[in-house]
């Protein structure tokens, strides 16, 4: 009988991986009702230090919003909040902070916390029992900064202790089961896509401007600003292709999570037809393979930590002259023709509408359809520099941007 390799690493937790990865929150067992908490998550992560995502699963009737994500990219989407990193933070131990908007309902209400990383070219992820906290009136306090932490219990999932899956194998697994594992693996396929295009854009952005300005350094007439010039800009050039090596790299592992969903549903199908007639979930549809094709490079999938790349995780710092300047450019550009070539900055990409009062901080924005996604773009610019000038301002106010073009309403490469 015919078996399929298979990255079973991918689908359930490994018990030395439980060993390694562990969490800690400082939400408390009970909170008021129609009130803010600002709580943390601690993960510790031990050494790995490639693509990750932290994901939280809410009840129905609470929010929670972004306070630190670690400078990873914060989404909300059908009661789940993640936060994705393209290389995680640093540290062994870091906190990402967010804030719980408790609604009116009251009740004991379940959240369940989840962490995916990358172990040499395997996806792992270790999903914590659910935590529960008591939604009520009339509490004297409210969580502090120095608040305890609680360690999280890792949820006992017995492995497969197998990579080679044959159909009497799969025979004895529950297919429904099955059915959310497969839907888990597209997900994060889907995430690490987007992320992995956004990075791709940015990096191929700057490759560009090293080019431009290796290009301007050779015209340098004298020797020493000559010299100095290429140095950074050959610099800068070579940094930009690491970080699209790393981007190229985490579209390999989208379309290789979305290959392994296939193929997982293949078989679960010709053994258990009856889980996929009518009143069976419906198969989710790939997102690897729906969405725009991606070119990639192969380039070197061994395991190796770009150091250098590391030092992204400074935060931040905005200052009134930033938020003067932003206001001031958002006026400008609005004078400017939809019409001929102009240029915009893209904020996002995602599979389902985003709400425009997340990007509230930098004021209008517009949301396109394209190729079956919502991307979010803001401000219409007539050179590309003064979107890239624009492009600093926006970032620094802690969104993710890159330069798009549009030929009469028309985005073009």
């Amino acid at each position: 009988m015919k078996c399929f390799n298979l990255i079973i690493s991918s689908l359930l937790l490994a018990f030395a991986s439980k060993s390694q990865i562990s969490m800690q929150t400082n939400l408390p067992p009970a909170v008021n009702l129609n009130s803010e908490v600002t709580f943390e998550v601690k993960i510790n992560k031990a050494n790995y230090t490639n693509f990750a995502k932290f994901q939280l699963e809410l009840p129905q009737d609470v929010v929670v919003q972004e306070v630190d994500s670690k400078l990873g990219s914060f989404a909300s989407e059908e009661n789940r909040v993640k936060i994705i990193w393209v290389i995680a933070p640093s540290e062994s131990e870091f906190s990402v902070k967010l804030k719980l908007n408790t609604g009116a309902v009251a009740g004991q209400k379940s959240f369940v916390m989840k962490y995916f990383y990358m172990d040499g070219d395997s996806k792992k992820d270790v999903e914590m029992n659910p935590y529960f906290v008591e939604f009520k009136e009339g509490l004297a306090h409210s969580i502090t900064s120095d608040a305890d932490f609680v360690s999280l219990s890792p949820k006992a999932v017995l492995p497969l202790t197998t990579t080679t899956i044959s159909i009497t194998d799969l025979n004895t697994k529950n297919p429904e089961v099955i059915k959310q594992q497969v839907g888990q693996l597209r997900r994060d396929s889907k995430d690490a896509k987007v992320v992995g295009d956004r990075e791709k854009a940015k990096a191929e952005e700057k490759v560009s401007q090293a080019d431009l300005a290796l290009a301007n350094a050779e015209k340098l007439t004298d020797e020493n600003e000559k010299k100095a010039a290429l140095e950074k800009a050959t610099a800068d050039k070579k940094k930009a292709e690491e970080e699209l090596e790393i981007a190229n790299r985490v579209l390999l592992l989208a379309k290789s999570l979305d290959d392994n969903a296939n193929e997982i549903e293949t078989i679960n199908k010709s053994v258990n037809p009856s889980a996929y007639a009518s009143g069976g979930q419906a198969a989710v549809v790939s997102s690897a393979t729906t969405a725009q094709n991606t070119k990639t490079t192969s380039g070197d999938n061994s395991n190796d930590d770009i150091e250098k790349l590391k030092s992204k995780f400074e935060s931040p710092v905005v200052t009134e002259t930033v938020k003067t300047n932003l206001d001031n450019a958002k006026s400008s550009s609005k004078a400017v023709s939809e019409s001929g070539l102009v240029f915009k900055l893209q904020l996002g990409a995602f599979s389902k509408e985003p709400s425009k009062s997340d990007f509230k901080a930098i004021g209008k924005i517009a949301v396109k359809t394209e190729n079956g996604m919502y991307k979010v773009l803001y401000g219409t610019f007539a050179s590309k520099e003064e979107a890239l000038k624009m492009r600093e301002q926006v970032i620094a106010k802690g969104f993710d941007a890159f330069v798009v073009s549009y030929q009469d309403g028309v985005r073009v490469k």
